[in-house]
């Protein structure tokens, strides 16, 4: 999520008071269109500022240095600067900030559409366990992009949207209201070619169906909230009736899933085995798999039969 900073000293205490200044802003990103829009709200356009072009990075920089007056923040060096530099929030408005989407391309999704659905999955396995497990999450990204902790921390807690009441998870009126929401900003300052039709773009872009349908089918595999719990009596693996429906069966099958949903243990159903196995048959690919498959078995065969044979004679 984008926000407008200025130091802690500074003069401006309003939007309206970015008349005539320099704000530092990566054009066509969030926190772009969140400047532009925060300006129309306070009866001023692009027209009455000076907008710098700079890459978020380097954006940072001219603001430390004095060299602009405002700065259109994205994290972490959003988290970084209120932090460090002591940065006084000017303008920030959570319905303003659009948000990060998984894309596919339609041939993609018809060719391999079992490779979509993993990937979904796996980040909403993700979503799930940062929910259950903040410090270790902010571990892992200070570690993985470098930061301190307590800058990674800042980042996740507070502007990071991990819950469906925030829009996250699959396409709906929250994303679209955002989008639609920049979309006469991109049209009056030309950033979309001339005749075309953002609007009509949008709607055959955010298609709901195939997510939710994923979703819908594989609830019981991402609901987290028995787990989190601890309590699995709404956490029936199986119908009522079912061959395998038995105490021991159920809390086994429950324990393997919730390993899965909060400690990422890649634990696999055999129907879900026999899925993909049917989904590589449906694509012709699975003769290529099985002969892998069995060319791998062999080499480990054969290495260990030369390995006895070795530690024989020695």
């Amino acid at each position: 999520m984008g926000q407008l900073l200025v130091p802690e000293n500074s003069p401006i205490k309003t939007v309206a008071d970015l008349r005539g200044k320099k704000i530092a802003a990566t054009r066509g990103t969030d926190p772009f269109t969140l400047t532009l829009r925060a300006l129309r709200e306070n009866g001023l356009t692009s027209k009455d500022v000076e907008l710098v072009a700079l890459q978020h990075s380097d954006g940072y920089v001219a603001w430390q240095r004095g060299n602009v007056d405002a700065w259109a923040a994205l994290d972490p060096f959003l988290a970084n600067a209120l932090l460090k530099d002591k940065a006084r929030v000017l303008f920030h408005k959570v319905e303003f900030n659009t948000f990060g989407v998984l894309n596919v391309r339609q041939d993609f999704l018809q060719k391999y559409p079992l490779y979509v659905q993993t990937v979904v999955k796996a980040y909403e396995r993700a979503r799930l366990w940062i929910i259950a497990h903040p410090d270790e999450a902010a571990a892992i990204l200070a570690e993985a992009a470098k930061l301190d902790l307590e800058v990674a921390k800042n980042q996740l807690s507070q502007r990071t949207g991990l819950t469906p009441n925030e829009g996250v998870g699959i396409p709906g009126p929250q994303l679209k209201a955002a989008l639609l929401g920049v979309i006469p900003i991109l049209v009056d300052e030309a950033i979309v070619k001339p005749g075309t039709d953002p609007a009509k773009s949008l709607e055959e872009l955010i298609d709901p169906t195939n997510a939710a349908s994923r979703f819908n089918r594989h609830r019981n595999d991402l609901n987290p909230e028995p787990c989190l719990a601890g309590n699995s009596q709404y956490f029936d693996p199986y119908p009522a009736g079912h061959p395998s429906s038995s105490p021991v069966a159920s809390s086994v099958v429950v324990e393997h899933r919730c390993r899965s949903l909060l400690h990422g243990e890649p634990i696999t159903t055999p129907q879900r085995l026999l899925s993909a196995l049917r989904e590589l048959n449906r694509q012709g690919d699975y003769s290529r798999h099985l002969l892998a498959s069995l060319r791998r078995v062999a080499l480990g065969f054969g290495a260990g039969r030369a390995s006895q044979r070795f530690l024989a004679r020695w």
